[in-house]
């Protein structure tokens, strides 16, 4: 009976479902940039073998900051460290106009031993008389169409690529390494970096080094490895805008759903008084009208999620670097999305079904 109700006005139970489905589907597609901008963050620490990472205090996001590279040489005078490397990080024009991502590292340093070379050789193994070295990420040496030995134009400086890495991370895999001093080169930053990556003697030694930092640094943030991704404010705004399209989701669609049902409690008020001159309890009238209500929130949520899967494989298929963030689905996130659809399935339905409760019988079947 319940899925005869709702499909009696086809027209109008196929919108609310469309009403329902925008909502979940921005949810699903946010939370799924969200984590692929959570996810390279983190990657930028994995494996660093860092204890630290040291940002610019207030900049818009730690990819955007700038560090006078002296400082590097201030902390590793400070007896709780044991090890300082820099980052750049660049975006870079290629020839063709295109863009690509590049870290600049210390080619000597601990934190680039984490990109496994899968071919070729590494930046401190090549001779620098055959051109500047660089490493590219395996998919972006399938997006660019260059091997081992092929030389890549950046910025209009010309670079030959001497080995391909992978890391598991799709920011990473799908940009390029190259050293320090070049990555200064191509950002005009000569002796900046982007953020400082800080090895510890011993982890013990993590508050007397944080409250050094305060004292000597003021302008600086320390943020621990593991929480890197979770502080940066770009993965925050689009978490709170999320969030923020969640509630919107269930204001909308839950005025959607009310709108719908109330026009069907409206139209079946003659059927409902004969339910109940059937011996039909209140409690069994508002189970239909909410069972209605939960189906069109349920089926809402499934064609929501569906699109949002739509949305992020057509953005990962994206040439340039939208490729380096592709959305990231993960099941608490399909399971958000599904409880939102519920909520407003479930709140959309309860007036409409409170208001079927009260029709008297005899005026119900009165009712023309």
């Amino acid at each position: 009976m319940v899925p005869r109700n709702l499909f009696r006005r086809r027209g109008r139970t196929f919108l609310t479902l469309f009403g329902i489905a925008i909502g979940v589907a921005a949810i699903a597609a946010l939370g799924a940039v969200a984590g692929a901008l959570r996810e390279g963050f983190a990657s930028m620490t994995r494996g660093s073998e860092a204890d630290f990472v040291v940002t610019q205090a207030g900049a818009l996001t730690a990819i955007l900051g700038s560090i006078d590279q002296a400082v590097a040489d201030e902390l590793r005078a400070m007896p709780e460290v044991a090890a300082v490397d820099g980052m750049v990080f660049a975006n870079s024009i290629l020839n063709d106009g295109s863009y690509l991502f590049c870290f600049g590292y210390d080619p000597s340093g601990f934190s680039i031993r984490r990109f496994r070379i899968v071919a070729g050789e590494r930046l401190d193994q090549a001779s620098a008389r055959r051109g500047r070295p660089l490493l590219l990420g395996r998919r972006a040496a399938e997006r660019l169409h260059r091997r081992v030995g092929d030389v890549l134009y950046v910025g209009q400086v010309p670079f030959r690529v001497v080995g391909l890495y992978e890391t598991g991370s799709s920011l990473e895999d799908s940009a390029a390494v190259v050293s320090l001093e070049d990555a200064q080169t191509l950002t005009l930053q000569l002796r900046r970096v982007t953020v400082l990556y800080v090895k510890l003697r011993d982890p013990a030694m993590a508050d007397a080094f944080r409250a050094r930092m305060a004292r000597r640094f003021p302008d600086l943030t320390v943020i621990a490895s593991a929480d890197f991704a979770d502080q940066e404010y770009m993965v925050r705004v689009v978490d709170a805008m999320a969030m923020a399209v969640a509630g919107l989701a269930v204001v909308i669609g839950g005025v959607g759903m009310t709108n719908t049902l109330f026009m069907s409690v409206f139209e079946r008020t003659t059927e409902i008084g004969v339910l109940r001159a059937l011996g039909w309890r209140r409690r069994r009238v508002l189970g239909m009208i909410l069972r209605e209500s939960l189906l069109l929130g349920f089926f809402g949520g499934i064609c929501g999620i569906l699109l949002g899967v739509l949305l992020g494989a057509g953005v990962a298929r994206m040439p340039g670097i939208a490729q380096a963030f592709t959305p990231i689905f993960k099941p608490g996130l399909f399971l958000q999305a599904a409880v939102v659809s519920l909520v407003a399935g479930a709140l959309g339905g309860l007036y409409p079904a409170w208001r079927a409760t009260r029709m008297r019988p005899a005026e119900a079947l009165r009712y023309e």
